[in-house]
């Protein structure tokens, strides 16, 4: 039996890296092997949600899975930061992966219509509702959207250009320096200045990046483009054959599981 559009190794290697991620970020916030081995995982499930949108046989439960344990997920998720206290303004990923559905469905509409008026229409919409959790999080920075708009558009980037090995490396790497970028300019987020105002100051953020350290080492706060190593992986399992081995709902419940289960570790141990 095979599935379409589904790799359960690639699935079981985002689960196994999230999982060391997050032991990283609750039980040894000192290793950062840890959580450098943790960025393997956001791309992967970024890959899923883009080919799980576009080969789901039913989309209408394919988002009510990702709301109904994203809804799950949310009162461990709170907790799931390095002193293990409660943040009610964090939003778990399931809920961040539904909401890049919702921008895909708009990228779908402008990619496939055949008028040009629908065209005019969805393509400023997908591109509105992809910036609007990192516009939200400016304005209210308490308000915390996992990979905000950074993960919507690297989803985006697997559903455009499925197979074009190519395109979607030089744009991981131009989405890498965006986070950088878009981290700088929340960072640097100024009372007087609107979100879009505050992204023309490309000069000023260039330099403020600087200090934190170099984009090809890496480091700082360009750690998150270590994940392009995930990209070989993925190449790999888009190309075997697609042999399901792991129920469908495990992903999905792996996730407020294992998160529930390190927290009680802290608890405990700490």
């Amino acid at each position: 039996m095979t599935s379409k559009g589904r790799s359960d190794w690639l699935k079981l290697l985002a689960m196994v890296t999230m999982f060391i991620d997050h032991c990283g970020v609750l039980l040894f916030p000192d290793a950062d092997v840890l959580r450098m081995i943790g960025r393997f995982a956001f791309p992967i499930f970024a890959w899923g949600i883009a080919r799980g949108f576009k080969y789901t046989r039913d989309r209408r439960k394919y988002m009510l899975l990702l709301f109904g344990f994203g809804a799950i997920s949310q009162i461990p998720y709170m907790w799931l930061n390095s002193r293990a206290s409660m943040d009610p303004y964090t939003i778990n990923q399931l809920w961040q992966f539904l909401y890049s559905v919702v921008v895909l469905f708009a990228v779908e509409k402008a990619q496939k219509s055949e008028r040009g008026w629908t065209k005019l229409f969805f393509a400023p919409l997908a591109l509105m509702l992809a910036f609007l959790p990192d516009a939200a999080r400016y304005y209210y920075p308490q308000w915390t959207f996992s990979y905000g708009t950074y993960g919507i558009l690297m989803s985006v980037l697997f559903y455009l250009f499925e197979g074009k090995w190519l395109q979607i490396v030089i744009g991981y790497f131009a989405l890498s320096y965006f986070y950088g970028y878009s981290s700088i300019v929340f960072l640097s987020r100024q009372p007087d200045l609107s979100y879009f105002q505050s992204y023309l100051n490309v000069s000023q953020h260039l330099n403020t990046l600087k200090r934190y350290g170099s984009y090809f080492q890496m480091s700082g706060i360009f750690s998150q483009s270590l994940s392009i190593l995930a990209l070989p992986f993925i190449k790999a399992g888009e190309a075997e054959p697609k042999r399901p081995f792991l129920p469908r709902l495990v992903a999905y419940s792996f996730y407020p599981i294992h998160i529930a289960l390190l927290l009680l570790i802290r608890f405990i141990a700490f």
